[in-house]
């Protein structure tokens, strides 16, 4: 449940049904997820709350691992459409690994400066939900770790 205060009404919002965001880092080999996870967020959040909240994800799941290597500190996050996509996965990391530039149809999320991030609401992304055919993905590229 998300509760959101306006402070110039005093006025607060209790939102029932948070924003469902699928994430899946290309970098899995590292963090062992098996299949797409999913994070809450209320709609009145914004693209720079949400990658926090990603960052502090992968960054319990390392600690869980009991991999203190690494720490998630940039990322870039792509929109892809998931229907077909969860079964490439595996093959995206692959090239990924492989290769200095990998391309897939895909739409970045978080190009902007960090000013216009804290501008721009959940609710406003390009992220669709709904059944399995429709829901979009978020796919997290980390910097490559042999840079």
């Amino acid at each position: 449940m998300g509760i959101v205060a306006n402070e110039e009404t005093d006025e607060c919002l209790v939102e029932l049904y948070l924003r469902q965001i699928l994430i899946f880092p290309l970098q899995n080999s590292l963090f062992k997820f098996d299949v797409p996870k999913t994070i809450l967020l209320s709609r009145r959040e914004t693209l720079a709350n949400l990658e926090k909240k990603i960052q502090r994800v992968l960054n319990l799941r390392l600690y869980n691992l009991q991999d203190r290597s690494m720490i998630v500190t940039k990322m870039r996050l792509w929109k892809v459409s998931a229907a077909g996509k969860i079964e490439e996965l595996p093959e995206i990391e692959k090239k990924v690994k492989s290769y200095t530039h990998v391309k897939f149809d895909g739409t970045c999320l978080n190009a902007k400066k960090d000013v216009e991030k804290a501008n721009i609401f959940v609710e406003e992304l390009p992220i669709s939900q709904g059944s399995a055919e429709e829901e979009d993905l978020v796919i997290i590229e980390l910097p490559n770790s042999k840079s």
